[in-house]
């Protein structure tokens, strides 16, 4: 079965959303008007049933409402967050507005965490909705709030997500053409793009189907540069780096006109991640200057581990699809066995010439772990590692691959 979250910005529909779904809750930015900024669909379980849930940007007039028409088609039951402590009359026009859908709709009064808040609940039973009190952040009324959404389903359960074989997330700064590069992939306008920067204010995930597997892709937030201080920009800046933490592969966007240090600022949060590098609005460029772009691209970032280079503009939708490939190139690779790593010790170079080594092997998987054990009088220094980490990547075939490798010396 589906549900859909309606409700102002601020009455906690993503904290819902986030609590539902098990991701990882965030305190809301202060002064700012609305976080979500596009739907975003996922799944959970109660009791058996598999359920999902859509979070939708806050709206303010019926109109708002009228607006996701789309979304509220499908849905089974709409469940209207608000506020206890700030209920008015943009609540029950939106109230209103749902019920003209001819969907099921439930009230869930939110931020009842003491007695004195209870007081102004008797305000919400003038609607005619079925009302629960909960608390999300508190945890509190969720089981019989949940018990009742499920009960609408009349046995029904959602319809089964395809299982996915690798997660993506798309990072960049501000304005480098994220949103319009998976609007591009998937071939709909899926995410909200905008000439000016901050339009996207969270993660939000999308499914894509491709010829070599499904691809969860997650659109994240520009990060702005670190003076701006501003509590939306730490709160995007923390859940981006979460998602970097817990994806398989991560795309990193670059304005191909204006690389900057906001673009190095982000890249060495990819650290250690698998990742392809994408420079978007080549269609602005001369040739002379892309060709210049080229030479210099694989050197921009040294601190990443060597990712494959793709040059497009999502806008007119040019090699976007080359992005993918790169995508699971990368990700198979990741997961790959390198056998005949010993062979790359039989003979090593000479600036290991003082360097006795004893062992190599693989330990772990995705990304690939490599133990290697030696003798030496001196430390392993910095440049050496460095270079059998290289060494092994050419060797391996090991671009955007983020190979980790443990020295222990004996």
């Amino acid at each position: 079965m589906n549900v859909v979250l309606v409700g102002k910005p601020g009455v906690g529909k993503t904290t819902l959303f986030a609590r539902l779904t098990g991701r990882k809750i965030y305190p809301r930015p202060s002064g700012v008007d609305r976080v979500t900024s596009d739907h975003q669909t996922s799944f959970f379980r109660w009791k058996g049933k598999r359920i999902s849930v859509t979070d939708t940007p806050g709206q303010r007039l019926g109109r708002d409402i009228w607006e996701m028409s789309g979304i509220l088609a499908h849905a089974d039951v709409v469940v209207a967050v608000c506020d206890v402590n700030d209920f008015d009359s943009s609540d029950v026009e939106i109230i209103s507005a749902v019920r003209k859908f001819g969907k099921p709709v439930i009230v869930a009064v939110n931020k009842v965490e003491g007695m004195k808040k209870r007081r102004h609940i008797a305000d919400f039973y003038a609607t005619g909705a079925e009302i629960f009190e909960i608390s999300v952040l508190m945890n509190r009324g969720l089981n019989e709030f949940l018990d009742r959404i499920a009960s609408f389903g009349d046995g029904k359960t959602a319809s089964s997500s395809p299982k996915c074989d690798i997660s993506v997330a798309v990072v960049g700064a501000p304005n480098v053409g994220k949103s319009t590069l998976l609007n591009a992939l998937l071939g709909k306008k899926r995410f909200r793009t905008s000439p000016s920067a901050g339009t996207t204010n969270e993660v939000v995930g999308e499914i894509l189907k491709t010829e070599r597997g499904v691809m969860q892709i997650f659109d994240t937030a520009g990060i702005f540069r670190r003076i701006k201080k501003e509590e939306i920009r730490v709160y995007n800046f923390r859940m981006i780096k979460n998602f970097i933490r817990i994806v398989d592969v991560v795309c990193f966007v670059c304005d191909a006109s204006d690389i900057s240090q906001k673009d190095f600022r982000l890249a060495s949060n990819i650290v250690g991640k698998n990742c392809v590098l994408v420079f978007n609005k080549t269609d602005i460029l001369s040739k002379e200057e892309i060709f210049e772009l080229k030479k210099r691209a694989a050197g921009i970032f040294p601190f990443l581990p060597d990712p494959p280079v793709f040059f497009i503009s999502a806008l007119k939708k040019k090699r976007v699809k080359e992005v993918v490939s790169g995508i699971f190139s990368v990700f198979e690779k990741s997961k790959a066995e390198l056998k005949g790593l010993r062979k790359i010790l039989k003979n090593p170079p000479p600036v290991f010439s003082a360097v006795k080594f004893r062992e190599i092997r693989q330990t772990g998987f995705s990304p690939p772990v490599i133990l290697l054990k030696y003798k030496s009088g001196k430390p392993m220094v910095p440049s050496k590692k460095r270079f059998m980490e290289k060494l092994i990547r050419k060797n391996f075939a090991l671009r955007g691959v983020a190979l980790k490798i443990i020295w222990k010396k004996i």
